[in-house]
């Protein structure tokens, strides 16, 4: 080859080089992969932002969570431009080598020129705002040592939940006047958090009341297992900003159970089991009950956090567990009485029948059956109410 050919050959590309080295010296790149929820935040905010804008290439988005997310018709493959605000981005979706998994792994890059990165962090800002917020409510759940992203539902009315309203009231002031309280606590020096226990029987709605006390506040929930109890303390350090935690059934674990003045054995705290007494029992639990009341108000309490817990049997709840900065407030959800009934009838029927003798421990979960079968308001009536004694 001669002198003339090899100068050639290493000059064709010189142009190419040229570019390069002012795009990067010029330019500044953010880039977005489908493995983060941001990518289709941005996905989504682009379809509802540039509707009228011509792109020439489309491609179906079913979201980070599958089916649960409704589909959005975002960008297709390839380079875009928008102009965002006073600066012009240029948008580049490319699909990235699979390596054998059935999921397409694609990357949103944007470019911009100049290196000031303002326009990229107000870009961050907006698009990190679920477009869905209003209306869905996230529900996280502790599994494996971390927060998971567990489903979205739709946002509860508290209109939909049947509750006397003195107690509906007391527990909206409550927290109302806990989130507008911080600075007092920081103040006077007290623990800023706030507990909360729901019991009663079963079925009388006491998930659904959490459901809508976070819908109504725009908290998202923070589920923990009670099999997880005994991680307790790690899974609120792993919170990383204010949150409604719920631990449903709290009684279900019996570390949280009364005790009975008795010396451990080798520093291990012994249970009751099922229908035993603690004298006769042999059963331990993993969970270390002054690890859950650590997390409930200690020096591991996690700032600015609202714990709901719920129970259907308060009696068997150790007292330790229950004192104030532990459980801030108490709420029955019990049985349905002629409150809770018209607040049912009023709402499924437009009427009210203030008259009558229900059953005892009737429940919501009854009725909300009936109203799924599509009972006739007689039918509610004739089902609920004490028969005649003849």
């Amino acid at each position: 080859m001669s002198v003339a050919g090899i100068i050639g050959f290493w000059c064709k590309d010189v142009p190419n080089q040229i570019f390069n080295f002012f795009k990067k010296q010029f330019t500044t790149k953010l880039a977005i992969t489908n493995h983060h929820i941001h990518y289709y935040n941005v996905i989504r905010y682009l379809e509802n932002n540039y509707k009228n804008k011509k792109f020439r290439s489309f491609k179906i988005v079913n979201g980070k969570w599958g089916e649960e997310d409704k589909p959005t018709m975002g960008i297709g493959y390839g380079g875009h431009f928008i102009k965002f605000e006073k600066t012009i981005f240029y948008i580049n979706l490319e699909r990235n080598e699979s390596q054998g998994t059935n999921f397409d792994k694609e990357t949103i890059t944007l470019t911009k020129l100049g290196r000031n990165r303002t326009a990229f962090d107000k870009f961050f800002e907006i698009t990190s705002i679920d477009v869905d917020k209003e209306k869905i409510l996230q529900i996280h759940k502790y599994a494996d040592d971390y927060w998971e992203p567990k489903i979205k539902i739709p946002k509860r009315s508290l209109s939909t939940v049947f509750l006397e309203e003195d107690k509906k009231q007391k527990l909206i002031d409550t927290i109302q006047t806990f989130i507008e309280s911080e600075q007092w606590y920081i103040d006077n020096g007290i623990p800023y958090h706030l507990g909360i226990l729901l019991h009663g029987q079963p079925g009388t709605g006491k998930s659904s009341l959490i459901k809508a006390i976070a819908s109504y506040f725009d908290y998202d929930i923070y589920y923990l297992s009670v099999q997880y109890l005994y991680k307790i303390e790690n899974a609120m350090n792993r919170l990383n900003k204010k949150a409604i935690i719920v631990i449903e059934d709290i009684d279900t674990d019996f570390a949280t159970h009364k005790r009975k003045k008795r010396k451990p054995k080798r520093g291990v705290e012994l249970t009751r089991g099922p229908g035993e007494d603690l004298e006769d029992s042999e059963q331990f639990t993993f969970t270390n009950f002054s690890d859950v009341l650590n997390a409930f108000d200690g020096i591991c309490s996690t700032h600015g956090r609202i714990l709901i817990t719920t129970t259907n049997h308060i009696d068997k709840l150790d007292n330790a567990l229950l004192r104030p900065g532990r459980i801030d407030l108490k709420i029955e959800v019990d049985a349905v009485n002629n409150e809770i009934f018209n607040q049912f009838t009023n709402k499924f029927f437009n009427k009210i029948q203030s008259d009558i003798m229900l059953k005892e421990n009737l429940t919501c979960a009854e009725l909300q059956q009936m109203i799924l079968e599509k009972k006739t308001f007689e039918d509610v009536i004739n089902y609920v109410k004490v028969d005649d004694i003849k």
